[in-house]
């Protein structure tokens, strides 16, 4: 094989992405450059659609066994067993990860091997993790509002591990109160910290991921960023403002390599829906409205369906992929919603189409 710089090699024609215990692919090894494959293998290697095939076939005990060449493969694993990620691993910048789904994301993505730059208002919650993953993990000050914070953030991830490939766009709080009733500047805090707090941490990151020509941006938004419920306007305007936002932005810097991904949750059983969320019923007549949805709040409050362990492991499979979905509906609750949504505006769609095409030039006016 030419060439000293070959990308990531997929050795014994086992995919990258599947790489695992040892016990599972024993006769395959990840290396980072065709000579160090070639010297510890012994093998003549060759690419072939995307795959590296090897003229020897040598199960990896035999090849780690191989004295001072052996050695250097066996710092490729870890000590249970798995093939150490090494060169492979990412590093995170992951926003509002003290608590809720940001906090099983950053737990998810330490306990894979890599290294993330973990933010929150208040980084001392997050003392637990520093001590448990001593090296893997960075923490910082953030209000996503602050230009100036989320640049240094930025900045801590080149500073501490040389690199950033993945962007999580977490933070944020939730708000329910009547249109009527909310205070202006209550509904410019949710677009301040939901909205612009997006933008703001993306616009941070994307020259140095234009630069290189990859990077990852996932934007954690609602199920309310497709459906505006009631009682919920000031959220789900910013998060309709996010979707919009990044598909647009996806469009722009796709060509460039940059993947854009938009997460959509629904009910999970973090602190979202109590501490996380201001609920206010407003006045008597929203009662059987936003009241409604308060009350409805208060009760599933602990009965979510859905699991953060399990959306955090969603969430690592898809910075897994080459090419990841621009949207990703989480849970039960928020596919069926997002579904019967979707159905009643084709169906709406078609019952005004009439009047909708009337609006054109005739053909004769043309």
């Amino acid at each position: 094989m030419g060439g000293d710089r070959a990308s990531f090699l997929k050795v014994s024609q086992v995919p990258l992405g599947r790489i695992g215990r040892v016990d599972e692919v024993a006769h395959a090894v990840v290396f980072l450059c065709s000579p160090l494959a070639s010297y510890i293998t012994g093998a003549d290697l060759r690419i072939d659609g995307g795959v590296c095939t090897s003229s020897v076939e040598r199960p990896l005990d035999r090849c780690i066994r191989k004295g001072s060449r052996g050695s250097q493969s066996r710092r490729l694993l870890a000590s249970d067993g798995t093939a150490e990620r090494g060169f492979m691993s990412k590093v995170w910048l992951i926003t509002g990860a003290s608590r809720g789904l940001g906090r099983a994301f950053t737990q998810a993505v330490l306990d894979a091997g890599d290294r993330v730059i973990a933010t929150a208002r208040k980084p001392e919650q997050l003392v637990e993790l520093q001590g448990r993953y001593s090296g893997k993990i960075r923490t910082v000050a953030l209000d996503v509002t602050n230009e100036a914070q989320a640049k240094a953030a930025f900045e801590a991830a080149i500073a501490s591990f040389g690199v950033l490939d993945v962007l999580v766009n977490n933070a944020g709080y939730g708000y329910v109160c009547p249109v009527e009733d909310t205070p202006l500047n209550d509904f410019r805090a949710q677009i301040e910290t939901n909205l612009f707090g997006v933008i703001i941490m993306a616009k941070a990151v994307l020259p140095y991921f234009r630069e290189r020509r990859a990077g990852h941006i996932i934007q954690v938004t609602s199920i309310a960023g497709r459906i505006g419920p009631a009682g919920r306007a000031p959220y789900a305007a910013a998060k309709f403002g996010v979707e919009g936002f990044s598909e647009s932005l996806s469009r722009e810097v796709g060509p460039l390599g940059i993947k854009v991904t938009i997460i959509e949750p629904g009910g999970f059983r973090t602190d979202f829906a109590g501490s996380s969320t201001q609920l206010s019923e407003g006045r008597p007549e929203y009662d059987s409205t936003v009241g409604a949805a308060v009350r409805f709040q208060r009760s599933y409050n602990g009965r979510q369906p859905g699991d953060p362990a399990k959306a955090a492991a969603a969430l690592l499979h898809v910075a897994s992929l080459s090419e990841p979905p621009q949207r990703l509906l989480l849970g039960s609750d928020s596919y069926a919603a997002a579904e019967k949504s979707a159905l009643d505006k084709i169906e709406s769609d078609k019952h005004w189409k009439d009047l909708s095409l009337s609006t054109d030039y005739s053909s004769d006016e043309t």
